[in-house]
């Protein structure tokens, strides 16, 4: 015996496709595996698959082999190889074993491989004299508007993460990565952290949306195998946006929920590299996560004096690339205290100024203040509608017509009220 496939099978990744079934009388759809390994079992496949491995040393991606030690999917060693591969130069005996693993693999991948092949080598133009050595920003962290004392934790974790070989686990493989959850409101900071963890790392950012990943256990199982693989080939900062379905306690009611928290868990084990989760809210927190975070940050709405530092940094990086003659930078350095009374997030800030530019140009003047206000004012107005909508509250009696939208009356009567 050369290798064995493992097939794991759960019932609860088919639950929903067993109730359809039995609910439409139909036959019970065939069991279905949520997730495969190859182990290789004899001394003369090890030795095999190691001198087809020695064929191309100088690749990364080369798996671990070890005595019962599973090569995992979604076998990126061989996608590399598939199309420029010399097995028939090995021993007879030796082709003819790494043949018949590389034959399964195909038969099972090499479909996913194709399409990926297609999407990776579309031919496009590339201005080679456009080229130019990444240069990092190593200001980018120091902007963060953040919790000093936070701050200096992020920062020693990653230094040390980046000067760390080998992790403390007795496991090889295991426990080596650093996990940071970052959670708050939207715009107080996390994908800026994020951003500037990834510049102080000297790595680049890779952005992921929990929302693409998808629902299916077997599913995100396999786009998660692809992510971290990615990640760590790439040697890149992986950031999960919007992880809060992954990250809430599991319940007896919700079956297929707790299939996702488990594939998620146990990819995070493993996970070698630094990564970044980020959620606006955390509710029920699964216990299991505590030990596989190191570090779990709180980003609180913004104080006024540092809604001010905010508009600080980005009107300053605007004169840093010479927008002077576009920009009253005077007038909005007398206002930056009355700039930051207005309760907004970073995001909102950011938004107010393109709204600002975009006004100011279209007039044909400088950017000033009151273009600002005019901007914070209308998106404002929007702001607490949507806050008196969702929770209900209609004060004044009046303002709203039958429909229950407020009149154009209404709102310029509130113009006064937007510091309350």
């Amino acid at each position: 015996m050369a290798f064995i496939i493992y097939k794991y099978y759960d019932y609860s990744k088919q639950e929903s496709a067993v109730r359809a079934a039995v609910e439409a009388k139909k036959a019970l759809p065939a069991p279905m595996a949520y997730s495969q390994a190859i182990i290789l079992i004899s001394k003369e496949m090890m030795d095999a698959m190691k001198a087809f491995f020695a064929q191309t040393p100088s690749c990364i991606d080369v798996p671990e082999l070890t005595e019962m030690h599973p090569l995992q999917p979604p076998y990126i060693w061989w996608y590399h190889r598939r199309k420029s591969h010399d097995i028939q130069s090995l021993p007879k005996r030796q082709a003819q074993l790494v043949m018949a693993l590389v034959d399964w693999i195909e038969g099972s991948y090499g479909s996913l491989f194709d399409a990926i092949g297609d999407q990776l080598h579309r031919a496009f133009d590339l201005q080679v004299d456009q080229i130019r050595d990444v240069v990092w920003n190593d200001r980018a962290f120091n902007n963060l508007v953040a919790d000093e004392d936070m701050k200096e934790l992020i920062l020693a974790l990653v230094t040390n993460q980046l000067e760390t070989e080998k992790g403390t686990d007795l496991i090889d493989n295991k426990g080596n990565g650093l996990i940071m959850l970052l959670h708050g409101s939207p715009g107080t900071g996390k994908t800026f952290t994020a951003e500037s963890v990834a510049e102080i790392a000297k790595k680049p950012l890779y952005p992921v949306t929990c929302g693409d990943i998808g629902t299916e256990p077997q599913q995100v199982e396999r786009y998660l195998e692809s992510v971290f693989h990615l990640g760590k080939i790439w040697d890149c900062v992986v950031l999960l946006d919007e992880a809060e379905v992954f990250l809430e306690q599991r319940t007896l009611q919700d079956l297929k929920r707790n299939a996702l928290v488990s594939v998620f868990l146990r990819a995070l084990e493993y996970y070698e590299g630094i990564l970044i989760l980020t959620t606006n809210r955390v509710g029920t927190f699964d216990e299991a996560f505590k030990s596989r975070i190191q570090l779990a940050l709180r980003y609180e709405r913004l104080q006024g004096y540092q809604r001010k530092q905010i508009w600080r940094n980005f009107f300053g990086r605007l004169k840093e690339i010479g927008e002077e003659d576009k920009i009253d930078f005077d007038d909005i350095q007398l206002n930056l205290d009355e700039l930051a009374r207005y309760e907004m997030n970073g995001r909102q800030i950011r938004n107010s100024i393109t709204t600002a530019r975009q006004l100011a140009k279209y007039k044909g003047r400088k950017m000033a203040f009151s273009h600002l206000k005019r901007a914070i004012t209308v998106a404002d107005k929007f702001d607490r509608y949507l806050a008196d909508v969702q929770e209900g509250i209609d004060e004044d009696g009046g303002g709203r017509g039958e429909d229950g939208r407020y009149s154009d009356e209404s709102l310029a009567r509130q113009d006064g009220d937007i510091f309350t």
